[in-house]
């Protein structure tokens, strides 16, 4: 299981020269997403850096630049990361993805996977409209209640 996000404050890490942070999810999402995520390069950092993700045996819903919207496996292998990447990211919990996702992790690809391959227009709806705003606090609001009005209607 990920490592659990306090409910009312943030995990700040320095993750090479970028800094992660973790924050809380809204209510309705708390049964299945453990918590947000935010990966914020800093200013003296260049697309030449590297930085490594440790694996956390989680599968995450990921919104950056370079990759678009995805979900990502659980892994045992470090993510790498170009530095000067944003990321925005949800963690969701043990035995919850099936429903978030609507397809098994163990079902998904090594790599990872495109929100428009398993959402199908809908998909390319929700990514749009994240890649479409720049401010992850803005992104993260947007992407809650997205998975809200998806976990109720199960259709």
């Amino acid at each position: 299981m990920g490592a659990q996000c306090p409910p009312h404050e943030f995990i700040r890490i320095d993750i090479g020269m970028s800094l992660y942070r973790e924050f809380p999810v809204i209510s309705a999402l708390a049964p299945y997403i453990e918590c947000g995520w935010v990966l914020s390069p800093q200013p003296s950092e260049n697309s030449e850096s590297i930085n490594r993700i440790f694996p956390d045996g989680a599968t995450d819903i990921v919104i950056a630049s370079v990759e678009g919207a995805v979900a990502y496996r659980p892994t045992t292998a470090f993510r790498l990361i170009p530095g000067g990447v944003s990321m925005l990211g949800f963690r969701i919990r043990t035995g919850a993805a099936a429903a978030v996702l609507r397809v098994a992790p163990g079902e998904l690809p090594p790599s990872p996977v495109s929100i428009r391959m398993l959402w199908g227009r809908q998909g390319s709806e929700v990514e749009e409209r994240l890649l479409g705003e720049s401010r992850p606090a803005i992104r993260a609001a947007l992407l809650q209640r997205l998975l809200t009005r998806r976990l109720a209607d199960p259709g």
